[in-house]
């Protein structure tokens, strides 16, 4: 501690005025009374936190603004921050929280990304027919989102492949976190087809009209995908004696399908059985994540003009799930 006493006795014999009683009780008053500068404490002093004992009802409280903030942040942790279709043109992140790099941020108002925007991109730019991947990134401090063409292909903000589902993307030196997906369809439309990558949920609804005809439906849940289930229409319109084809599909831990199929309708006792994977909607492929590839599975071409539902889920994630 560095003080300046007011009055010097260069010696013993040094006769004490009141003047100098004066000033030694005002220099007293100064050590004890709270006043001291921090230009009076050495950088060097050997003051240790753990000589101090802290008040934990009424303290100090680490606010992050005048001291070093206590990091409850859980790693992979979200709470919130849905991402949803909007209309035809934006995509929706609603409020929420989310730890990157061992920091938690919050969004405390929703807020939207637009394809047709350039700057909502990190990288690529809006097309017919992909996925838009959504990703959350600090941008001064804030949580702030982008908009990619590439799935994620990193386990965390520290280079790993190790850990699954793979969540970030790097560009520059930043790392951004994928929220979901929502798919563009063929006339640059987005459709009500959404993935949530933390949640183990994805789900789709599309009418597929496509003017070149039948085709193959390539659907993206970004991890593996565990169970599928889709429920296909025979027209885009039908009625009660219909039937509506209905699907499920499981994935077991030894990565293959256990596949369920049939057709029902509203009419009570009007159904039949006949082989999924080749029929309109079955499913017959699926993908499992990996670095820059996103999981999904692939839809056996839907009939022109027929409504198409589907839900996938994983209860949990494994690399090799």
């Amino acid at each position: 501690m560095a003080f300046t006493w007011t009055d010097d006795w260069p010696s013993a014999a040094t006769v004490l005025t009141a003047s100098h009683l004066a000033n030694l009780q005002t220099n007293i008053g100064t050590l004890l009374h709270g006043t001291l500068l921090n230009a009076n404490v050495s950088a060097s002093g050997a003051i240790q936190e753990r000589k101090f004992r802290f008040d934990v009802t009424s303290g100090h409280r680490h606010t992050g603004s005048d001291s070093t903030a206590i990091n409850p942040a859980v790693r992979n942790y979200r709470y919130g921050l849905s991402v949803i279709r909007n209309s035809d043109n934006a995509i929706g992140i609603n409020a929420g929280t989310l730890e990157i790099g061992g920091t938690l941020y919050n969004l405390t108002t929703a807020t939207s990304l637009a394809p047709a925007t350039a700057g909502d991109w990190v990288t690529g730019a809006e097309a017919a027919t992909i996925f838009c991947y959504v990703y959350a990134y600090v941008s001064a401090g804030a949580l702030a989102f982008k908009l990619s063409t590439e799935p994620p292909d990193l386990s965390y903000s520290d280079d790993t492949t190790t850990e699954y589902p793979l969540r970030y993307q790097k560009y520059a030196s930043t790392y951004y976190r994928c929220l979901g997906a929502v798919w563009n369809d063929p006339d640059s439309n987005l459709e009500e087809i959404f993935v949530d990558l933390d949640h183990g949920v994805a789900a789709g609804t599309f009418l597929d009209n496509y003017v070149a005809g039948r085709a193959d439906r390539v659907m993206k849940t970004i991890w593996t995908p565990k169970i599928v289930a889709v429920w296909h229409s025979d027209d885009a319109t039908p009625i009660a004696t219909e039937p509506f084809s209905e699907f499920w599909s499981t994935i077991r831990m030894d990565s293959q399908f256990t596949l369920l199929a049939g057709h029902q309708s509203a009419v009570e006792g009007y159904h039949s059985w006949r082989a999924g994977t080749a029929y309109q909607a079955g499913i017959h492929t699926y993908v499992k994540q990996s670095a820059g590839v996103a999981g999904g599975f692939t839809l056996e071409e839907p009939g022109v003009d027929t409504i198409t539902h589907w839900m996938a889920w994983t209860d949990d994630f494994h690399a090799d799930a």
